[in-house]
């Protein structure tokens, strides 16, 4: 009979050994990998911060020339001022994001750029805010051309521009929102005399007077002649105050006049300046 072969043992405590001396190479071979990538890093980063110190504080980067463009109403002294900047700074230690908030801090700034040029020069550009008129509403606040209110009016009215009265504060467009329809209504009128070869210039209003029944009212030509423009259809209201407006120059009669009520849509009514005219005087065009 045969003899039956006995199974082969496996070396279950050889195959351990290995097993662990496998695993203790790779952690090992992981270790020293870190290490290296982790000192790499070190080096990197103090390469990195020399480096940065080093640029921020050559003198091949100081500032020789600091421009400033775009300002009419601010020198350029003082928005240099504002954006805490000079000559022999150095440009790339300049923070541009911050030197930009410091700009748009000043109510004046409507919106500033800054920007580097290499290897001496900085460039900052604004753009200013562009007043319409002065809100009287207890307090005077000046008004944009986006219909802002922008700042407080610190002094006297600037004289080209028109005082704005009747109005209060629940009226003004805010953020999010339109204002009123009176505010609206002060908006467009303003607007329509601040363009070219307007009838009745911007610059020539001395004051709008809002009634909410009756509309806007006009004092113009040093607050001498009134023109009453009441609520709606202003385009085609300064249309026709242009066609009286001409007649009455090309009569020798521009200055001869104290109203022009344009609130009836099929005529104008024109009364005289003259003092002894009889009362309720008037002339229709």
């Amino acid at each position: 009979m045969a003899k039956k072969k006995k199974p082969i043992r496996r070396n279950y405590y050889k195959n351990s050994t290995a097993r662990r001396r496998a695993q203790r190479r790779t952690r090992l071979a992981t270790g020293v990998k870190a290490v290296v990538g982790l000192t790499m890093l070190a080096a990197s980063s103090f390469a990195l911060i020399f480096g940065y110190d080093y640029l921020t504080q050559c003198a091949y980067f100081e500032a020789q020339r600091v421009h400033v463009a775009g300002n009419q109403r601010l020198s350029a002294e003082t928005v240099l001022d504002r954006a805490r900047v000079k000559t022999g700074v150095n440009i790339l230690s300049v923070n541009l994001y911050l030197v930009r908030q410091r700009l748009l801090a000043d109510p004046w700034i409507a919106d500033a750029q800054v920007s580097r040029e290499l290897p001496d020069s900085l460039e900052i550009r604004v753009t200013e805010q562009t007043p319409l008129a002065v809100l009287d509403l207890g307090r005077k606040f000046l008004l944009n051309e986006q219909g802002e209110v922008f700042m407080e009016l610190d002094g006297e009215k600037p004289a080209a521009l028109p005082l704005v009265t009747g109005l209060e504060f629940p009226d003004l467009h805010l953020a999010g929102g339109g204002g009123s329809p009176s505010f609206s209504a002060v908006l467009e009128v303003l607007r329509l005399s601040g363009r070219p070869a307007a009838p009745l210039p911007l610059s020539s209003i001395e004051r709008i007077d809002v009634d909410r029944q009756l509309g806007l009212t006009l004092h113009a030509f040093g607050g001498t002649k009134i023109v009453k423009i009441g609520f709606h259809d202003y385009p085609d209201k300064y249309e026709r105050l242009r066609t009286v407006m001409v007649f009455l120059n090309r009569n020798g009669r521009l200055g001869d006049f104290s109203v022009i009520d344009l609130n009836h849509s099929s005529r104008i009514v024109v009364t005289p300046a003259q003092t002894n005219a009889p009362t309720g005087e008037h002339e229709e065009v």
